[in-house]
Protein backbone atom coordinates (compact mmCIF):
# COMPACT_ATOMS: atom_id res chain seq x y z
CA UNK A 1 0.00 0.00 0.00
CA UNK A 2 1.09 3.75 -0.68
CA UNK A 3 1.35 3.93 3.20
CA UNK A 4 3.82 1.33 3.10
CA UNK A 5 1.61 -1.26 5.44
CA UNK A 6 0.30 -4.66 5.09
CA UNK A 7 -2.42 -6.79 5.99
CA UNK A 8 -2.81 -11.34 6.59
CA UNK A 9 -5.18 -11.83 4.05
CA UNK A 10 -6.56 -15.81 3.05
CA UNK A 11 -4.01 -18.06 4.73
CA UNK A 12 -5.96 -20.86 4.05
CA UNK A 13 -2.46 -23.21 3.81
CA UNK A 14 -1.06 -21.98 6.98
CA UNK A 15 -0.41 -24.92 8.88
CA UNK A 16 1.03 -25.36 12.57
CA UNK A 17 2.20 -22.77 15.04
CA UNK A 18 2.70 -19.42 12.85
CA UNK A 19 4.73 -16.47 13.56
CA UNK A 20 3.50 -13.02 12.37
CA UNK A 21 6.38 -10.86 11.34
CA UNK A 22 6.65 -6.78 12.42
CA UNK A 23 7.17 -6.41 8.72
CA UNK A 24 7.72 -7.71 5.26
CA UNK A 25 10.26 -7.05 2.21
CA UNK A 26 8.54 -6.52 -1.11
CA UNK A 27 10.48 -5.39 -3.79
CA UNK A 28 13.12 -3.97 -1.65
CA UNK A 29 10.61 -2.04 0.32
CA UNK A 30 9.68 -2.50 4.17
CA UNK A 31 6.07 -3.24 4.91
CA UNK A 32 4.43 -2.93 8.07
CA UNK A 33 2.03 -5.66 8.91
CA UNK A 34 -1.02 -3.80 10.63
CA UNK A 35 -3.94 -6.47 10.36
CA UNK A 36 -5.51 -9.72 9.97
CA UNK A 37 -7.95 -9.17 7.26
CA UNK A 38 -11.75 -10.71 7.12
CA UNK A 39 -11.75 -14.69 6.63
CA UNK A 40 -7.42 -15.02 7.04
CA UNK A 41 -8.03 -17.79 8.63
CA UNK A 42 -11.55 -18.91 8.17
CA UNK A 43 -11.92 -22.50 8.62
CA UNK A 44 -8.62 -23.51 8.34
CA UNK A 45 -8.07 -26.75 10.14
CA UNK A 46 -3.99 -26.85 10.41
CA UNK A 47 -2.83 -24.26 12.37
CA UNK A 48 -2.90 -24.04 16.58
CA UNK A 49 -1.11 -20.93 17.43
CA UNK A 50 -0.61 -17.33 17.00
CA UNK A 51 2.52 -15.42 18.26
CA UNK A 52 3.48 -11.99 16.90
CA UNK A 53 7.05 -10.86 16.29
CA UNK A 54 8.39 -8.81 19.04
CA UNK A 55 7.35 -4.97 18.11
CA UNK A 56 4.37 -6.10 16.52
CA UNK A 57 1.79 -3.09 14.85
CA UNK A 58 -1.11 -4.95 14.76
CA UNK A 59 -3.81 -2.86 15.06
CA UNK A 60 -7.07 -5.04 14.56
CA UNK A 61 -8.22 -8.24 13.67
CA UNK A 62 -11.01 -8.56 11.56
CA UNK A 63 -14.37 -9.95 11.07
CA UNK A 64 -14.42 -13.90 10.26
CA UNK A 65 -10.50 -13.72 10.75
CA UNK A 66 -10.52 -17.43 12.80
CA UNK A 67 -13.78 -17.97 12.32
CA UNK A 68 -14.35 -21.87 12.89
CA UNK A 69 -10.49 -22.80 12.65
CA UNK A 70 -8.79 -24.90 14.64
CA UNK A 71 -6.55 -22.38 16.26
CA UNK A 72 -5.49 -23.30 20.16
CA UNK A 73 -3.85 -20.45 21.22
CA UNK A 74 -3.27 -16.54 20.68
CA UNK A 75 -1.47 -13.83 22.72
CA UNK A 76 -2.59 -9.96 20.74
CA UNK A 77 -0.16 -7.54 20.67
CA UNK A 78 -0.45 -4.29 22.28
CA UNK A 79 -1.50 -1.63 19.06
CA UNK A 80 -4.22 -4.45 18.71
CA UNK A 81 -7.62 -1.80 19.46
CA UNK A 82 -9.95 -3.96 17.84
CA UNK A 83 -11.28 -7.55 17.69
CA UNK A 84 -13.77 -7.71 15.34
CA UNK A 85 -17.51 -9.67 14.58
CA UNK A 86 -17.16 -13.21 14.53
CA UNK A 87 -13.30 -12.87 14.86
CA UNK A 88 -12.94 -16.33 16.67
CA UNK A 89 -16.13 -17.49 16.45
CA UNK A 90 -16.36 -21.36 16.57
CA UNK A 91 -12.56 -21.53 17.39
CA UNK A 92 -13.49 -24.90 19.57
CA UNK A 93 -9.91 -25.75 20.46
CA UNK A 94 -9.41 -21.71 20.88
CA UNK A 95 -8.53 -22.74 25.16
CA UNK A 96 -5.53 -19.62 25.81
CA UNK A 97 -6.18 -15.70 24.84
CA UNK A 98 -3.77 -13.34 26.21
CA UNK A 99 -2.69 -9.69 25.54
CA UNK A 100 0.50 -8.27 25.85
CA UNK A 101 1.12 -5.57 28.31
CA UNK A 102 0.12 -2.46 27.72
CA UNK A 103 -2.59 -3.53 25.31
CA UNK A 104 -4.92 -0.73 23.59
CA UNK A 105 -7.67 -3.00 22.90
CA UNK A 106 -11.11 -0.85 23.08
CA UNK A 107 -13.80 -3.45 21.30
CA UNK A 108 -14.90 -6.69 21.44
CA UNK A 109 -17.12 -7.54 18.77
CA UNK A 110 -20.47 -9.30 18.32
CA UNK A 111 -19.59 -13.00 18.66
CA UNK A 112 -16.08 -12.34 18.44
CA UNK A 113 -15.07 -15.99 20.85
CA UNK A 114 -18.75 -16.94 20.99
CA UNK A 115 -19.01 -21.05 21.16
CA UNK A 116 -14.96 -21.19 21.54
CA UNK A 117 -13.13 -23.25 24.93
CA UNK A 118 -11.41 -20.58 26.57
CA UNK A 119 -11.33 -21.04 29.89
CA UNK A 120 -10.38 -17.75 31.33
CA UNK A 121 -9.33 -14.19 30.16
CA UNK A 122 -8.15 -11.36 31.95
CA UNK A 123 -9.81 -8.25 29.51
CA UNK A 124 -7.47 -5.12 29.03
CA UNK A 125 -8.51 -1.80 30.97
CA UNK A 126 -9.11 0.41 27.89
CA UNK A 127 -11.61 -2.02 26.68
CA UNK A 128 -14.98 0.08 26.39
CA UNK A 129 -17.43 -2.73 25.04
CA UNK A 130 -18.16 -6.33 25.34
CA UNK A 131 -20.44 -6.98 22.18
CA UNK A 132 -23.14 -9.05 22.22
CA UNK A 133 -22.77 -12.87 22.40
CA UNK A 134 -19.03 -12.36 22.63
CA UNK A 135 -18.48 -15.14 25.07
CA UNK A 136 -22.03 -16.93 23.97
CA UNK A 137 -22.19 -20.64 24.50
CA UNK A 138 -18.08 -20.78 26.53
CA UNK A 139 -19.26 -23.62 28.63
CA UNK A 140 -15.32 -24.19 29.40
CA UNK A 141 -15.15 -19.85 30.64
CA UNK A 142 -14.76 -20.17 34.03
CA UNK A 143 -12.38 -17.01 35.24
CA UNK A 144 -12.93 -14.16 33.98
CA UNK A 145 -11.17 -10.61 35.47
CA UNK A 146 -10.74 -6.99 34.34
CA UNK A 147 -7.76 -5.42 35.01
CA UNK A 148 -7.56 -2.65 37.32
CA UNK A 149 -8.87 0.66 36.35
CA UNK A 150 -11.42 -0.47 33.63
CA UNK A 151 -12.98 1.75 31.30
CA UNK A 152 -15.73 -0.69 30.29
CA UNK A 153 -19.23 0.88 29.69
CA UNK A 154 -20.89 -1.69 27.84
CA UNK A 155 -21.64 -5.45 28.51
CA UNK A 156 -23.94 -5.76 25.76
CA UNK A 157 -27.37 -8.34 25.66
CA UNK A 158 -26.18 -12.41 26.29
CA UNK A 159 -22.56 -11.45 26.13
CA UNK A 160 -22.08 -14.45 28.60
CA UNK A 161 -25.34 -16.51 28.30
CA UNK A 162 -24.85 -20.16 28.44
CA UNK A 163 -21.25 -19.72 29.75
CA UNK A 164 -19.82 -21.59 32.73
CA UNK A 165 -18.95 -18.32 34.61
CA UNK A 166 -19.60 -18.79 38.40
CA UNK A 167 -18.87 -14.65 39.51
CA UNK A 168 -17.68 -11.71 38.21
CA UNK A 169 -16.41 -8.22 39.79
CA UNK A 170 -18.31 -5.28 37.85
CA UNK A 171 -16.16 -2.02 37.12
CA UNK A 172 -16.70 0.81 38.35
CA UNK A 173 -17.25 2.59 34.85
CA UNK A 174 -19.65 0.13 33.34
CA UNK A 175 -23.02 1.98 32.68
CA UNK A 176 -25.29 -0.81 30.92
CA UNK A 177 -25.36 -4.38 31.13
CA UNK A 178 -27.88 -5.28 28.06
CA UNK A 179 -30.69 -7.81 27.76
CA UNK A 180 -29.91 -11.78 29.24
CA UNK A 181 -26.11 -10.73 29.72
CA UNK A 182 -26.29 -13.66 32.55
CA UNK A 183 -29.00 -15.85 31.42
CA UNK A 184 -28.87 -19.44 31.48
CA UNK A 185 -25.35 -19.41 33.13
CA UNK A 186 -25.98 -22.42 35.00
CA UNK A 187 -23.01 -22.16 37.37
CA UNK A 188 -22.87 -18.76 37.88
CA UNK A 189 -23.23 -17.78 41.64
CA UNK A 190 -22.35 -14.38 42.46
CA UNK A 191 -22.13 -10.66 41.13
CA UNK A 192 -20.25 -8.05 42.63
CA UNK A 193 -20.62 -4.51 41.83
CA UNK A 194 -17.93 -1.83 42.16
CA UNK A 195 -18.55 1.20 44.80
CA UNK A 196 -20.48 3.62 42.90
CA UNK A 197 -21.09 1.76 40.16
CA UNK A 198 -23.05 3.56 37.59
CA UNK A 199 -25.62 0.92 36.38
CA UNK A 200 -28.95 2.45 36.29
CA UNK A 201 -31.53 -0.61 35.27
CA UNK A 202 -31.24 -4.05 35.26
CA UNK A 203 -32.15 -5.14 31.74
CA UNK A 204 -34.65 -7.83 30.93
CA UNK A 205 -33.92 -11.03 31.64
CA UNK A 206 -30.19 -10.47 32.76
CA UNK A 207 -29.59 -13.25 34.93
CA UNK A 208 -32.59 -15.42 33.95
CA UNK A 209 -32.16 -19.06 35.09
CA UNK A 210 -29.26 -18.47 36.09
CA UNK A 211 -27.51 -19.87 39.46
CA UNK A 212 -27.67 -16.80 41.65
CA UNK A 213 -27.06 -17.19 44.65
CA UNK A 214 -27.05 -13.14 46.10
CA UNK A 215 -26.91 -10.00 44.74
CA UNK A 216 -26.77 -6.53 46.14
CA UNK A 217 -28.21 -3.92 43.70
CA UNK A 218 -26.30 -0.79 43.37
CA UNK A 219 -27.95 2.43 44.65
CA UNK A 220 -27.78 4.19 41.09
CA UNK A 221 -29.91 1.59 39.44
CA UNK A 222 -33.33 2.88 39.29
CA UNK A 223 -35.15 -0.04 36.98
CA UNK A 224 -35.25 -3.20 37.29
CA UNK A 225 -36.94 -4.58 33.99
CA UNK A 226 -39.53 -7.54 33.19
CA UNK A 227 -38.29 -11.28 34.01
CA UNK A 228 -34.71 -9.94 35.59
CA UNK A 229 -34.50 -12.74 37.39
CA UNK A 230 -37.19 -14.70 36.78
CA UNK A 231 -36.43 -18.62 37.13
CA UNK A 232 -33.38 -18.05 39.64
CA UNK A 233 -34.20 -21.25 41.40
CA UNK A 234 -30.97 -20.88 43.88
CA UNK A 235 -31.64 -16.83 44.81
CA UNK A 236 -31.57 -16.54 48.38
CA UNK A 237 -30.88 -12.89 49.29
CA UNK A 238 -31.46 -9.77 46.85
CA UNK A 239 -30.34 -6.62 48.65
CA UNK A 240 -29.85 -3.11 48.02
CA UNK A 241 -27.22 -0.68 49.01
CA UNK A 242 -28.53 2.42 51.12
CA UNK A 243 -29.97 5.45 49.73
CA UNK A 244 -31.62 3.21 46.95
CA UNK A 245 -32.89 5.18 43.42
CA UNK A 246 -35.14 2.38 42.14
CA UNK A 247 -38.05 3.65 41.18
CA UNK A 248 -39.63 0.94 39.03
CA UNK A 249 -39.53 -3.19 39.17
CA UNK A 250 -41.19 -4.68 36.63
CA UNK A 251 -43.53 -7.32 35.55
CA UNK A 252 -42.50 -11.15 35.95
CA UNK A 253 -39.13 -9.50 37.70
CA UNK A 254 -38.47 -12.15 40.15
CA UNK A 255 -41.00 -15.06 38.26
CA UNK A 256 -40.84 -18.45 39.54
CA UNK A 257 -37.30 -17.27 41.90
CA UNK A 258 -36.69 -18.71 45.50
CA UNK A 259 -36.34 -15.10 46.89
CA UNK A 260 -38.02 -15.97 50.54
CA UNK A 261 -38.16 -12.35 51.34
CA UNK A 262 -37.45 -8.69 50.42
CA UNK A 263 -37.39 -5.26 51.50
CA UNK A 264 -38.76 -3.02 49.04
CA UNK A 265 -36.69 0.77 48.89
CA UNK A 266 -38.81 4.02 49.76
CA UNK A 267 -38.19 5.45 46.77
CA UNK A 268 -40.31 2.91 44.89
CA UNK A 269 -43.21 4.04 43.02
CA UNK A 270 -44.11 1.53 40.60
CA UNK A 271 -44.64 -2.55 41.14
CA UNK A 272 -45.71 -4.06 37.65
Amino acid sequence: EENSTASVVLSWMAKGNLLIPHTILHESRKYVVIKICENSFKENHRIRSIKFEKGSELQSIEKNAFLGSSIQMISIPPKVNKIDDCAFHECKNLKTVTFLPNSELQIIGNEAFSYSSIESITIPNKVIQIGSHAFYWCTKLRNFEFQNDSQLKLIDKEAFSYSSLSKISIPQSVEIIENSAFSYCLNFENIEFAEDSKIEFIASQVFSNSKLIEITIPKSVKHIEEFAFSMCKFIQKVEFEQNSELISISEFAFFNSSIPSIIIPQHVETIS
